[in-house]
């Protein structure tokens, strides 16, 4: 064998191993998911805050069931956006430094930033974390395509006001506004100015049509086949089943925003609706009162008994919705 042939397998190699490397792509959270109930929820919960410069969460740990992750990309004030938030599933088992891409993001931005690292079991467990950390790996100009790659997301407030594209953390209007500044300054782009400047606008407004277009795709696949809207879920199906039960007065187990309550009070109307909370009180109820489990963590419903948080009733069940809320109806 020529002396050189090993050498040049190994080189062969290397991009296959390279490739190997243990790799989980994290995805931003959904708007309908709320993190602090599930926190509260969670059955074991780690937390770990870290700051650095870098695309990539390096992460080493075992354990022996699943976990979820959820990393926040915090503001100086402690505060964070939900939407730029990342969510992922790691298996159960032993994993050396598993690499999570996180600037997808549009909350990363070039340079060092505080991150908080939740990590939620279903099992009271204890996962051991040998390391974390974070590393640069990926360039700016594929991060930027990562990021300007990411949807519109479309949610209840869209109608009053539009989130935006984002690059390295900067709204992408006044990035584009600045380079069609500087482009006027060029004399080939100023005689051209105006077909570049609605050249642009069509862009942009192709690009919020491909999203608008993609997310009603989803609502009307979501409406046809589970009879579920977007965040709304199935409490317009919800409205429907109290309507044919002529509910006249209606409880809300739900977790979350205040979106649910809002919604369904507007649907059921004239019907009063009355939100239960978690922790209990002293108010009462009407005996014929209907119960609506919708986005709820903390519930349960076992030998005709409905428990919400601290709360129980003695229920049966009128149906159950595809996207795993209940209605039930209240029994003496």
């Amino acid at each position: 064998m020529h002396p050189v042939a090993p050498l040049a397998t190994l080189l062969l190699l290397l991009p296959a191993l390279a490739s190997a490397e243990e790799r989980i792509t994290p995805k931003l959270l959904d708007a309908a998911v709320a993190i602090e109930p599930m926190i509260a929820a969670a059955q074991a919960h780690a937390e770990v805050n870290l700051e650095g410069n870098g695309d990539t969460l390096i992460l080493s740990y075992e354990s022996p069931v699943p976990m979820s992750g959820f990393l926040l990309f915090l503001n100086e004030d402690g505060s964070f956006d939900p939407l730029a938030s990342l969510v992922v599933r790691l298996p159960p088992g032993r994993h050396d430094d598993l690499a999570l891409p996180i600037a997808s993001s549009p909350a990363w931005e070039p340079g060092r930033r505080a991150y908080r690292f939740h990590l939620l079991l279903d099992e009271e467990v204890k996962p051991r974390i040998t390391r974390i950390a974070l590393q640069r790996r990926a360039s700016l100009p594929v991060i930027a395509l990562t990021q300007l790659s990411q949807a519109e997301p479309i949610l209840p407030s869209s109608a009053h006001r539009l989130r935006g594209y984002r690059v390295f953390g900067t709204p992408l209007l006044p990035v584009l506004a600045l380079i069609l500044a500087l482009a006027f300054l060029v004399p080939f782009c100023r005689r051209n100015f105006p077909t570049l400047l609605l050249a642009t606008v069509l862009l942009v407004h192709a690009r919020f049509a491909a999203d608008i277009t993609r997310t009603t795709q989803r609502h009307l696949a979501d409406w046809y086949g589970r009879h579920t809207y977007a965040e709304a879920g199935s409490l317009y199906a919800i409205a429907e089943t109290l309507a044919d039960a002529k509910a006249d007065s209606v409880l809300l187990c739900s977790g979350g925003t205040t979106y649910a309550e809002v919604l369904l009070r507007y649907l059921v109307y004239p019907a009063s609706l009355s939100p239960l909370s978690p922790a209990g009180g002293d108010e009462t109820f009407p005996e014929e009162s209907s119960i609506v489990v919708h986005n709820a963590l903390d519930w349960s419903y076992e030998d005709g008994i409905l428990r919400c948080g601290d709360r129980s009733f003695a229920a049966r069940e009128l149906r159950s919705f595809a996207d795993g809320s209940s209605v039930f109806a209240r029994t003496q």
